[in-house]
């Protein structure tokens, strides 16, 4: 149980409970709060979480670990010195302090007396540790950077001058630390030239330029100085490698690259923002030629260029000025918007503004998705939209989430527009949309003007329809599983009319679901504190989904309230399981709530069971099943509909839905650290045919 918060913060939430009220049916006001303003800090007597900007955005894995930065207050804290943690956990009750501002450089390897703390000036020190901490999806690494000071450290003047305070951390299995990359320290050596440095602050990099892999292999990027470095024309690069390797250059500044069959090159000018990483190793990337070097220097019309590195290599997927496979008409291709997002072999997307060709103003505007392939028109603008009829697409924005769903699939914001100019089917009232779309189908999630789910128990509801909706944040995983914001929504009651920000989900089978409404209240240690807005992590993980919604469909946001907020997990799929970790020593139960579907209604279902994690599954039935046949496996089979696991064999009620659980009982500390996983299965009484194979649910025994 959660513990009691500040008195000052008590009185914020009673004054916050006046506000506008929304649902009590979003899916983060039924969800799992891990910390929230006010709680008790684990491991730190005395210390709440508090403070200016106290709770970071958090990221998740496939076994439903959560990695956040944290803030606190009281117990001996020094703001600005030691009052930032990184915390790792599954609920409020095994959250634990993994490393925190102030500490040691948990290496051991720099000497005595360094501790994780940023030195901005003679008087100043800002707590080290950087506000984008990567989890891999599997494996148990975390990624960080981090400012140092103390001991021989020198943190003043550049590398060139031995500046050596700030560095990317990798930690492994087991708790093990190690250094990935030091500012200060050599970065690879060219013959004939002294070692190039490192000297970048690692203590602010950003999600968008940083990747973790399953394996620890790690993507970032640096500046560099000394050794070949000539003013800024090569002194910055991307990087690939693993804790205790020398890093491989992906690609550098000033570096010349293939462009043809005949050998040419052009020189890169800029390196660009985006370095995602998969679970093969490859790194896409996005850079920009200059027009001096190499050559067939480029022009503005052709410098822009999309990669993918791979085992040394890197091979150009689209560039600026080539030919654009429209399917109609003729085209190049303009500069790259790259969407967020990288599959497990590969596959990608990205936005682009059209030239040449037929192509005309009212037709410029293009999404694509491929990989080393080539690429395919996704959607472009004058397109008709699928299943409106009358309506096409004006604009698709670039503010765009890919996923390897259905073999390639881009979630996007889209402005409508009539078909036949002045037909009048579309107005301002009803232009604004989000789409789920691949090669083969193409699925509107939302359209304003439509019916909002989510308010029907709202006291004197009478409607709720979507107003704009605008281009936000929108995270997409390999489950076709998606959240989006910007999304208005005009609520009427019999107490009158408001307009509410919200932020949805949508789902293959449960289709839209509200994630998030202002008013929405969120249990936390002090009751219920009514919710303003929130918002997660879009860039991706190594996994081909975003860093905020796993391919497990946990999704993990900070919700925000009058003051402060929270760590709050929710779940999108046909499991939605709580709680997410169950005590050895007490005992309990973790409930799901199963749904395949209307359109399994009354079919016979199964919960399996696994131990030993749910890579790489098996084939059953002609189904792909995300789980590993261990002993966990038979032992659920043999116990179902038991007292242990209760309600895991039967038959959907005519909705689609049941409701089973898994109860362990107290003092078996044997199978502390177990971390089970429960999906379910829809199986043909008559052939053995698994008609719906869900997502895994995980339980850790703690």
């Amino acid at each position: 149980m959660m513990n009691p918060h500040t008195p000052l913060f008590r009185a914020a939430f009673s004054i916050l409970a006046l506000a506008v009220s929304a649902a009590a049916q979003s899916l983060y006001s039924q969800g799992q709060t891990l910390l929230s303003q006010g709680d008790p800090i684990p491991g730190l007597a005395g210390a709440t979480n508090g403070g200016s900007s106290s709770l970071d955005f958090p990221v998740v894995d496939l076994s439903g670990n959560v990695l956040f930065r944290g803030r606190f207050t009281g117990g001996g804290v020094t703001t600005n010195i030691d009052d930032r943690a990184y915390f790792l956990g599954r609920t409020n009750g095994d959250l634990q302090m993994l490393i925190r501002s102030g500490d040691p450089e948990p290496t051991g390897t720099l000497g005595a007396g360094v501790v994780l703390i940023t030195q901005s000036s003679a008087t100043l020190q800002l707590g080290g540790l950087g506000s984008s901490p990567r989890i891999s999806p599997e494996g148990g690494y975390i990624l960080f950077g981090s400012g140092m000071t103390g001991g021989t450290l020198i943190t003043t003047g550049t590398a060139a001058t031995g500046r050596n305070d700030s560095a990317l951390f990798v930690r492994g299995p087991g708790g093990v630390y190690q250094i990935l990359a030091q500012r200060g320290t050599q970065a690879f050596m060219t013959p004939s030239f002294p070692p190039t440095l490192f000297d970048t602050a690692f203590a602010g990099v950003s999600y968008q330029t940083t990747s973790l892999n399953s394996s620890g292999t790690a993507a970032f990027q640096a500046t560099l100085a000394g050794g070949d470095v000539v003013g800024t024309t090569n002194n910055f690069a991307n990087f690939v490698g693993q804790a205790g390797q020398p890093p491989l250059i992906v690609m550098r500044k000033g570096q010349l690259v293939p462009v043809d069959i005949n050998g040419n090159t052009c020189e890169v000018g800029f390196v660009g923002f985006n370095l995602i990483l998969n679970a093969a190793g490859m790194v896409l990337h996005d850079e920009r030629f200059n027009a001096t070097g190499g050559t067939t220097p480029a022009t503005t019309a052709n410098d822009s260029v999309l990669m993918i590195w791979q085992s040394g290599n890197n091979t150009i997927i689209m560039r600026e000025g080539d030919a654009a496979p429209v399917a109609t008409g003729s085209a190049l291709y303009g500069s790259p918007s790259l969407v967020q997002g990288f599959g497990a072999s590969g596959g990608c997307a990205f936005g682009t503004t059209m030239t040449g060709g037929t192509v005309t103003p009212d037709d410029n505007t293009a999404l694509f998705v491929g990989g080393l392939g080539g690429f395919q028109q996704l959607v472009r603008e004058g397109d008709a939209a699928p299943g409106l009829t009358g309506v096409a697409f004006a604009t698709p924005n670039f503010n765009a989430s890919y996923s390897d769903f259905e073999g390639g699939s881009v979630a996007f914001y889209a402005t409508l527009r009539d078909q036949v100019t002045g037909s009048g089917v579309v107005t301002t009232s009803n232009d604004q949309s989000i789409w789920l779309g691949s090669l083969a189908n193409k699925v509107l999630v939302a359209r304003e003007g439509d019916p909002a789910p989510g308010f029907s128990s709202v006291p004197g509801f009478v409607s709720a329809t979507f107003g704009q909706i605008q281009a936000g944040s929108v995270q997409l995983n390999a489950r076709g599983q998606m959240v989006f914001s910007n999304a208005d929504v005009t609520l009427v009651t019999a107490s009158g009319t408001s307009t509410l920000a919200c932020n949805y989900s949508w789902d293959p089978v449960k289709k839209l679901q509200l994630l998030l409404a202002p008013g929405d209240n969120i249990q936390t240690g002090v009751g219920l504190v009514p919710a303003n807005n929130t918002g997660g992590v879009q860039f991706p993980s190594s996994d081909g989904c975003p860093l905020g919604l796993s391919n497990q469909g946990d999704v993990l946001q900070r919700v925000n309230f009058n003051t402060g907020g929270a760590i709050v997990r929710a779940h999108i799929g046909s499991n939605n399981c709580s709680p997410s970790m169950i005590s050895t020593a007490t005992g309990g139960s973790q409930t799901m709530q199963l749904d395949a579907g209307v359109a399994n209604a009354n079919q016979l279902y199964l919960v399996a069971c696994s131990g030993s994690g749910s890579r790489p599954g098996f084939v059953f039935g002609g189904a792909q099943i995300d789980l590993n046949v261990d002993a966990w496996t038979n032992l659920a089979l043999s116990l179902a509909n038991s007292t242990v696991w209760t309600n895991t064999l039967g038959l959907l009620d005519p909705t689609g839905k049941a409701v089973a659980s898994f109860n362990l009982p107290p003092a078996v500390g044997s199978l502390s650290g177990t971390d089970l996983r429960h999906a379910l299965l829809v199986i043909d009484f008559n052939t053995l045919n698994v008609l719906f194979s869900g997502e895994p649910c995980g339980v850790l025994l703690d």
